[in-house]
């Protein structure tokens, strides 16, 4: 059925095609064409009827039997007709909208933009349909209770101009409606994007002009109508468009993953990087065994990350365990402290004991007899010779120093193991103890006051062999030296046997033991009847010369830095030092100086020991051994002793109960032959 062709209305409509064009032809052969299988739309034009542009596709019918209904033989049929379906173009419209809002073609690329629709595929585009701009946001009612709700849809606008040569070829200028168009094809088409899209419709992108387009494309193949249809939009705002949604995005994206992170971090620092912190912070305190800090640092107990729980509870368990173990051990340590302090006071009470009383015999030797011997003789031979006198208690040697002079000769050893090997001190000794007769008993006969006076010496009045009468005796060194009338340090200028160093007054001031004896007499009775001889070949002459203060600084008496033979060993077989042994007896001498300070003679010595307490008084001593000092060991020596004598004496004195050695004083004080002046008293 032909259409005739209507003038324009404001209906969207494409133009129609006269009736030249019928909707379906025959082949030159005579045969039916089904047009819509065969994808050949020349037949095909848009029409308007009543005031609704229409797309037909037709469908041939045919019959396999006669008009009786008899079946027609060998498969032969007859036409029994054409079946028009009319399809809106507004069909078309919605499909490209949605493939238009699926492209998300930018407003400023919209009012550019192309939309057309041919006949055919990518492979092979046919004729023409339609051309469309995309218009902007158009509204439509829709049935809600509020009447003045729009809903908003985008659209393509169907407003073609009459004989639109971007869609059709006509045979001349058309002014009127007599003229006749058909539909063109799409290489032909007037419009320019649509002409050169069609040279290559797989194509995304062309140029035009110098400008250059984008294009998608999409197969629509509803309603039995194989169509082409395709979108061209500028490229440049298009891609300007598509960089600003890509910034946006990608600000959105690294908005969101900041946000992300920023979540996370505090996440992670909530519940991984805080607790291992205070976690760090604890387990740093309780290396200081700050307990009770690392509690307060470590508050939480448990999490629920498993690795941060093991964690947690495992710090909390060692706190607990050492909390425990700090509490035995500070219990312990008290223990300790009272057993170290009551070792202490009984250190203190034995030394303060030892330095009044005699802890073991004075033991004496004649001068007649000393002078006799020819030689420095030990304390075993003597005895088994029966020349030694014992005094075994104090009272004994009041006794005797009522009838007997006593005089105590302090030397230096001239070799390791034997104190005078060549006989050189035993000389200057024997002239010392002639001048000490002369000074103690003026005016008797050498042969009756070498009978009155005696004469102790280290090497043949204290054990050489037995360690411990050893120590008892150095315990009673005060005592010693105190009771006796003259104390004689005998120097005289000579060399010691094995290292060929000289030994003179210098020297004997820096050997420890020495030192231990000039202590033993300061402390126990002052420079009173202290005397030095320096032999028959000093400058001095053959005389006693009297130590003063001022001659005292001269001699050391800082016991502990005095030079010891076993120290110069590197204590060989043995296993504790001469000065651990000097610690109790130079403990006592301290007693007897704290005990007797206000006495003149005595505020001296106590003024000397203060200015230098830590020389004098050492805590600990290093303790070495092997040739090559390859063991190194400190040990303690007076540690806290001297604080605990001083606060004892201190109570003592409080409570009148110091005990103090009363010493009778000696008769005589001439330093020189035939002297006869009476010595100053104790």
């Amino acid at each position: 059925m032909p259409c005739s062709c209507l003038k324009p209305t404001r209906t969207p409509c494409f133009p129609c095609v006269f009736a030249a064009v019928p909707y379906f032809k025959d082949k030159a052969d005579g045969g039916i064409h089904q047009h819509s299988i065969s994808n050949d739309y020349s037949w095909f034009g848009p029409y308007l009827l009543s005031d609704q542009l229409t797309l037909t596709a037709s469908t041939v019918v045919h019959t396999h039997v006669n008009s009786n209904g008899t079946r027609l033989s060998d498969g032969q049929s007859s036409f029994a007709g054409v079946i028009l379906t009319d399809l809106y173009p507004e069909i078309i419209s919605v499909f490209l909208r949605h493939y238009i809002e699926k492209l998300d073609v930018p407003e400023a690329s919209r009012a550019r933009t192309v939309a057309y629709a041919v006949t055919g595929s990518s492979a092979a585009p046919g004729l023409m349909l339609a051309v469309s701009t995309v218009t902007g946001e158009t509204y439509s009612e829709v049935s809600t209770p509020d009447k003045d709700h729009r809903a908003r849809k985008r659209t393509l606008s169907h407003v073609v101009a009459l004989h639109d040569p971007a869609i059709y070829k006509c045979d001349a200028v058309c002014l009127t409606t007599s003229c006749n168009c058909v539909a063109a094809p799409m290489a032909e088409s007037g419009h320019p994007l649509i002409a050169a899209a069609a040279l290559d419709v797989t194509s995304t992108s062309f140029s035009v002009g110098g400008e250059r387009f984008l294009m998608r494309t999409a197969d629509f193949d509803a309603y039995k109508l194989k169509l082409l249809v395709g979108v061209i939009v500028p490229e440049e705002p298009y891609t300007l468009g598509s960089r600003r949604r890509t910034r946006v995005a990608m600000f959105v994206a690294v908005g969101i993953s900041l946000g992300i992170l920023l979540v996370w971090s505090a996440v992670q620092h909530l519940l991984i990087v805080r607790p291992l912190s205070q976690v760090s912070r604890g387990i740093k305190a309780m290396g200081d065994m700050r307990l009770d800090d690392a509690a307060r640092l470590t508050p939480r107990n448990s999490s629920f990350i498993t690795t941060i729980d093991r964690l947690l509870r495992g710090f909390q368990s060692a706190r607990l365990h050492l909390l425990a173990w700090r509490t035995q051990e500070t219990q312990r340590r008290v223990m300790l402290e009272k057993e170290r302090a009551a070792r202490n006071l009984a250190s203190v009470v034995e030394a303060q004991t030892n330095a009044s009383q005699l802890m073991h015999p004075m033991v004496l030797v004649s001068a007649a007899t000393f002078l006799g011997l020819g030689k420095l003789t030990s304390y075993e031979t003597l005895r088994g010779q029966g020349k030694l006198t014992f005094l075994d208690t104090l009272e004994q040697l009041v006794a005797f120093r009522e009838a007997k002079k006593v005089v105590f000769l302090s030397h230096q050893w001239l070799g390791w193991g034997a104190p005078d090997p060549d006989g050189e001190h035993y000389t200057a000794m024997s002239a010392a103890t002639k001048l000490a007769s002369y000074m103690l008993l003026p005016g008797m006969p050498e042969a009756q006051a070498f009978e009155l006076m005696y004469v102790w010496v280290d090497f043949g009045s204290i054990a050489q062999e037995h360690r411990g009468m050893q120590v008892m005796a150095i315990s009673s060194l005060p005592v010693y030296s105190a009771y006796s009338d003259a104390f004689i340090v005998v120097a005289p200028p000579t060399k010691h046997a094995q290292t060929g160093l000289s030994c003179n007054l210098g020297s004997y001031s820096t050997r420890g033991w020495c030192r231990a004896e000039m202590l033993s007499k300061v402390c126990g009775s002052g420079l009173k009847h202290m005397y030095v001889y320096h032999g028959m070949d000093d400058k001095s002459g053959d005389k006693l010369e009297p130590v003063t203060v001022e001659s005292l600084k001269q001699l050391s008496l800082h016991v502990f830095d005095g030079n010891f033979s076993c120290c110069a060993l590197k204590h060989v077989n043995c296993t504790r030092c001469d000065k651990q042994e000097l610690a109790l007896p130079v403990l006592g001498l301290y007693s007897l100086v704290l005990t007797r300070r206000s006495q003149p003679h005595m505020a001296e010595v106590a003024q000397i020991i203060q200015q230098d307490k830590a020389r004098f008084f050492p805590s600990h001593i290093d303790f070495t051994t092997g040739e090559h000092a390859e063991h190194h060991e400190r040990r303690p020596l007076l540690d806290g002793l001297i604080e605990v004598m001083e606060e004892y004496v201190g109570v003592k004195e409080a409570t009148h109960e110091v005990s103090i050695i009363c010493v009778p004083a000696p008769v005589g004080s001439g330093v020189e032959k035939g002297a006869t002046s009476d010595s100053p008293s104790l």
